[in-house]
């Protein structure tokens, strides 16, 4: 005797070989115990999934509708009256939290009584950066097309005070980030990129750092400033700098490397450059201040020449990368 204790049913896809081809079959089957162990039983057989009827489904479907507790519904007859993006806003509030960056904006905030919560202000802010990059009154109608409830309480003036809160502890800010950041994403400090560009405004620019300079941009007619930024091997950032636009290469430089020195918590940097920065003062720089350096040097410079002259066996690093030791004199 064979004992059944009925279970739930379900859509089971069951392959089967024929004539040198797999084909794939759909059942309908029930979950059931068998003398005390799972097993499935076979309800119906619908037939070979490349050729179901999809009109015959649906017949079908409608006409088991009234035995159940569930509404069918076709798609022609539903009708979306409103849609909000969420999975973007998941994954940033994730990423957001895991850095500590919550923790860290809510703890400058505490020190200050704005009467709103100033996280959630930098927090849309970013969010709206990375995902819709907008002005403040264009993230408010953004805030309106994805699902962040924490979020939708801000106003537009609240956005604008939170621009100013977070230019009054820029400072902390630059020193918190790393900090979470390599606590969290980097394991070796050692290395770091730092490179730097120009930033030019139609304007007249903030007075002060906004001035006449050499421009990356060919707009050497317009105000800039200069924008120094270091990141790490994976391209986290850790800090940047902002200096005036007349600021010379080797003193953006310099300065730069000052506030390697204030802001990364190791003994010994390696920094790398592109040949864009390589000059013969900005290496001294670099030797008076102890910090080590990977400098990509033209073709054309003396020193480059004479290295690839010398005889030694290249090592390959990657597909593309030969490498040789070689130790040059100082001069």
């Amino acid at each position: 005797m064979v004992h059944y204790d009925s279970g739930r049913m379900f859509i089971k896809r069951t392959k089967a070989k024929s004539g040198g081809e797999t084909y794939t079959y759909i059942q309908l089957v029930e979950s059931v115990w068998r003398d005390g162990r799972p097993t499935h039983r076979v309800v119906a057989n619908l037939g070979r999934e490349d050729l179901l009827d999809p009109q015959q489904v649906d017949r079908l479907i409608a006409s088991l509708a009234p035995y159940g507790q569930a509404q069918v519904v076709k798609a022609e007859e539903m009708e979306i009256l409103r849609a909000r993006e969420y999975g973007t806003v998941y994954v940033l509030s994730y990423l957001w939290s895991r850095l500590g960056l919550d923790e860290l904006f809510r703890d400058l905030a505490a020190r200050r009584r704005l009467g709103f919560d100033v996280e959630a202000g930098v927090r849309a802010i970013v969010f709206s950066r990375v995902v819709d990059p907008c002005s403040e009154r264009a993230t408010i109608r953004w805030l309106d097309r994805v699902y962040a409830p924490d979020l939708e309480a801000l106003e537009l003036h609240q956005l604008y005070r939170t621009l100013d809160f977070v230019y009054g502890v820029l400072d902390d800010v630059q020193v918190g980030l790393p900090e979470r950041v390599t606590a969290r994403l980097v394991s070796d400090l050692r290395l770091v990129l730092f490179d730097t560009t120009s930033v030019y405004f139609e304007g007249d620019g903030p007075s002060g750092p906004a001035r006449f300079g050499y421009s990356r941009d060919r707009r050497s007619d317009r105000p800039q400033v200069v924008l120094g930024l270091f990141v790490t091997p994976e391209g986290y950032p850790l800090f940047h700098v902002v200096l005036p636009g007349n600021t010379s290469d080797v003193r953006a430089f310099r300065q730069a490397m000052d506030e390697l020195r204030l802001r990364v918590p190791v003994g010994e940097n390696v920094v790398v450059v592109d040949r864009g920065m390589v000059s013969e003062a900005n290496l001294a720089a670099l030797r008076s201040a102890g910090i080590g350096y990977i400098a990509g040097i033209r073709m054309r410079h003396l020193t480059t020449r004479e290295v690839l002259s010398r005889p030694d066996r290249y090592h390959v690093v990657d597909r593309n990368l030969q490498v040789k030791e070689v130790h040059m004199p100082r001069g």
